[in-house]
């Protein structure tokens, strides 16, 4: 259980990040802030349940985002015109922030539910 914890939390870890807004002049690294919230689970005993909607969610994320590749980079080649190495840059980017924002809104949900639940009994 306290290797799922650390591995929950270290997402947290890409928050660092955000720091290089302060240094570079590149204000979209201070995104990087809403990682944060990751640090909850250090916090949070895991159990069944929570291990259960957090692969849950990861699953939804990993083929959200494998589903999304395709057609952006279709969209970046034909529509927008830019070459094949820059339509791909663009989809793994898009790829990559489709799957942590259903990662996150899932998780989120998951956890409200089960919190609703245990107020109901």
């Amino acid at each position: 259980m306290k290797l799922n914890k650390l591995a929950y939390s270290s997402l947290g870890l890409l928050s660092l990040f955000g720091f290089l807004g302060f240094i570079t002049t590149n204000k979209f690294f201070f995104a990087f802030f809403a990682f944060a919230i990751y640090f909850k689970y250090f916090f949070i005993q895991p159990d069944e349940m929570m291990e259960k909607y957090m692969n849950k969610s990861a699953a939804y994320a990993f083929y959200l985002g494998c589903l999304s590749l395709l057609p952006v980079t279709i969209i970046c080649f034909f529509i927008l015109e830019k070459n094949i190495a820059n339509s791909l840059i663009i989809a793994f980017a898009v790829n990559w922030i489709i799957s942590i924002i259903v990662y996150s809104l899932l998780t989120s949900y998951y956890e409200y539910k089960e919190s609703k639940g245990l107020e109901n009994d």
